[in-house]
């Protein structure tokens, strides 16, 4: 008995409430231009509005796409004028093999070095090369038999001087 008397006001309560949002229903159609409040009006509206969104994002969605193929054109500038500079800066026999790189390395690291101790220089241009194809300063060091610490300072005081 006690429940039945919540239910009456709660009746009551979930009444109002829908008379109030049929009011506010009411009170939107007809600021929309829907005095009558037919739904067929109401219908027809919500397509032209389907319409009109539809027709602004098929506008956007060209605008965004212009957009998009501007940025990609001034990119593929940019690309292409890297790549020539790159052409134009690399020397014609640019195709060296293997050893001319360790070649290289090791005359760069007698360059650089102050001290010329034979075996050691050439392990030295050895882990260099090796730095510059990829390889971490742990690989370096276990492939060359030397220290992690020799390998990382060695890399990083040619890193220095290459800058």
């Amino acid at each position: 008995m006690p429940s039945e008397i919540l239910l009456i006001p709660l009746s009551l309560l979930l009444h109002l409430i829908t008379l109030f949002a049929l009011i506010v229903v009411y009170q939107r159609c007809s600021v929309l231009g829907h005095s009558k409040g037919e739904p067929r009006s109401t219908l027809e509206h919500l397509e032209n509005f389907v319409k009109k969104i539809e027709q602004e994002n098929e506008t956007y969605y060209r605008n965004v796409l212009a957009h998009m193929e501007d940025l990609e054109a001034k990119w593929e500038n940019k690309l292409n004028n890297f790549l020539n500079k790159m052409n134009e800066n690399t020397p014609p026999s640019s195709h060296t093999s293997h050893a001319d790189d360790e070649r290289h390395d090791l005359d760069l690291f007698a360059k650089h070095s102050s001290q010329a101790n034979g075996a050691g220089d050439e392990a030295f241009a050895r882990a260099l090369h090796l730095h510059r194809q990829g390889y971490s300063p742990e690989q370096i060091a276990k492939q060359l038999g030397i220290g992690i610490g020799e390998t990382e300072l060695l890399i990083s005081l040619f890193n220095k001087k290459d800058k």
